[in-house]
C-alpha cells in the first residue's frame, strides 16, 4: 500500500519538476549546468515499483539498494545545480534553483521512504 502511494506521489510531482527545468533551459545553458537532471528524475516514480518487485523476487535488501540507486543521481545532480545557481548572485536563477531544490527534496523523501521500508522489514519482517 505504501509503495503505491509513494509511486503516485512521485508520479505527480516528477512531471512538474521536469517542466520547470525544461522551461529554464536558457538559465541552465547560461550558467553551464548539465540538463541531464530530467532524465534521472524519470527514475523517481520507478523506484517504488522496483523496490516492491525486487523485494518480492530477490530480497528486500537488494530492493532497497536498487531503489536507493534510483534516488542517488538525482540527489547529487540537484545539489550541484543548486550550488551553481546560489553562487550566481542573480534573481534570474530563482525558478531554476527552486526546481533543483524540489528535485533534491524529492530524492530526500525517496531515501526517507526507503529507510521506512527497511525499518519495517527489520521489525515486522522478523516476526
Amino acid at each position: 500500500m505504501v509503495d503505491i502511494v509513494a509511486f503516485l506521489v512521485f508520479l505527480i510531482f516528477t512531471p512538474k519538476i521536469i517542466r520547470t527545468i525544461r522551461s529554464e533551459s536558457a538559465i541552465y545553458d547560461e550558467f553551464g549546468q548539465r540538463k541531464i537532471l530530467p532524465v534521472f528524475l524519470l527514475l523517481l516514480p520507478a523506484s517504488p515499483v522496483l523496490l516492491m518487485v525486487v523485494s518480492f523476487t530477490i530480497h528486500w535488501v537488494a530492493g532497497a539498494i536498487v531503489a536507493a540507486l534510483c534516488f542517488l543521481p538525482v540527489l547529487i545532480i540537484a545539489r550541484q545545480d543548486t550550488k551553481a545557481f546560489e553562487i550566481s548572485g542573480t534573481s534570474r536563477t530563482d525558478r531554476a534553483k527552486g526546481a533543483a531544490n524540489m528535485a533534491f527534496s524529492a530524492a530526500l523523501v525517496g531515501f526517507l521512504y526507503i529507510g521506512i521500508h527497511v525499518i519495517f522489514q527489520l521489525t515486522i519482517g522478523a516476526i
